[in-house]
């Protein structure tokens, strides 16, 4: 999963939507797992994250942000 776009210097839609998911967890301090909003792009409006992505980047995104709150990040 490559969380940087092709410049490598912008996030892919992957690094934009793990981004979205700790901004979300840090402001309401809620686990984003369950969020059922995909995202498109742009320039690929039929393109998005398969639930199964969505759910991984959800889960990474609470555990980072639960982590950091205890001192282990």
């Amino acid at each position: 999963m490559e969380l940087y776009g092709g410049d490598h210097e912008h996030p892919s839609i992957y690094g934009t939507y793990l981004a979205t998911c700790v901004i979300y967890a840090t402001i309401y301090g809620r686990n984003p797992s369950g969020v059922t909003y995909l995202p498109v792009t742009a320039t690929h409006p039929r393109v998005t994250l398969t639930l199964e992505e969505a759910e991984f980047l959800q889960a990474i995104a609470w555990h980072t942000v639960q982590d950091y709150r205890v001192g282990r990040v």
